[in-house]
């Protein structure tokens, strides 16, 4: 994987850069707004009539060099109008984005495009720390790309960064001016090998900074989700309703949370697709540690507690 330099060139400030990692799973919709609903730490979004069932998902399989195995994908089975666009964003924390503050950065990406003709890269710096409600502009640029659907590398180089860089800063891309439009058409895009990097010019794309196993972790500091079994229901635990808080159900999570997450769960007993979500509460979350218990409910199953569980602190 690479010898570090010992400047930090080869860093790449871009997490899941080459998409090795998607806890959610693939996201559809024709959502309008940037979402999470794709690869760990990408926002997306796509605008324009027609999108009809877009998807959103990590391929494995065709990769713009013999280091990526995941690409990020977009197919849409029927084409936007011409003022169709997609976006794809990532937000960067300030512990993180801080030491790019006042230097120059460049950013790469390798693409492979049916229809886009143009790529819009936008960077923006946060107005208060990792809070990006509110953003300023630091840099802008279009470029027109070729959409032979063959692999290809857009670059911005030596982009200054302000001060205010310190407080978080989001790089976002535009795919936009379609060549292909109209109902029954479609076409797909793919992405791959991501990077931005303190410094005036493109470095290779590598993981020489860190490995895949601390590439999940820092995924994980911002989205992790588990769905698995944590317990076996048996006749000691029947009959809760005589028992409230008799069972608590304490999971640490992987690794330390960016914040204090918000949680969604849900638990089921054995094979059945019995819920219990409603005689549970949660009494503790932490960056760290997730804390449920039992109400007055009783199982009405049992077998293996399954527990459906999505933790999410991203910015």
């Amino acid at each position: 994987m690479g010898t570090p330099r010992i400047d930090k060139l080869d860093r790449n400030l871009i997490i899941n850069g080459n998409f090795d990692y998607a806890q959610r799973g693939q996201g559809v919709g024709t959502n309008a707004t940037l979402s999470y609903i794709g690869p760990d730490r990408f926002l997306s979004s796509r605008v324009g009539s027609w999108f009809v069932s877009p998807v959103v998902q990590r391929l494995d399989g065709d990769s713009p060099s013999e280091l990526s195995r995941y690409v990020y994908r977009t197919y849409n089975s029927e084409a936007g109008d011409v003022n169709a666009y997609e976006e794809l964003e990532q937000r960067i924390e300030s512990v993180f984005a801080r030491e790019a503050a006042l230097k120059p950065v460049s950013f790469s990406v390798k693409y492979k495009f049916q229809s886009y003709q143009n790529i819009k890269i936008e960077i923006f710096s946060a107005d208060s720390v990792d809070n990006f409600s509110t953003s300023t502009l630091i840099y802008t640029e279009t470029q027109s790309v070729t959409n032979d659907f063959l692999w290809h590398e857009f670059k911005s180089e030596n982009v200054q960064l302000t001060a205010a860089a310190s407080n978080g800063i989001s790089v976002r891309l535009t795919f936009s001016n379609p060549s292909i439009v109209g109902s029954g058409n479609a076409y797909e895009s793919r992405i791959g090998e991501m990077k931005l990097s303190i410094g005036t010019s493109v470095q290779d794309f590598s993981y020489a900074g860190r490995d895949v196993a601390e590439e999940l972790q820092l995924c994980q500091r911002y989205y992790f989700s588990m769905n698995k079994s944590v317990d076996t229901i048996g006749s000691p635990y029947n009959n809760l309703s005589t028992k409230i808080y008799a069972h608590h159900i304490v999971r640490k999570f992987p690794v330390t949370m960016r914040v204090t997450p918000n949680i969604s769960y849900s638990l089921r007993v054995g094979g059945s697709n019995t819920y219990v979500t409603s005689s549970y509460s949660n009494f503790g979350t932490s960056a760290d540690y997730f804390h449920i218990r039992n109400g007055n409910s009783s199982y009405t199953a049992t077998g293996d507690l399954v527990l459906n569980m999505q933790s999410d602190a991203e910015l």
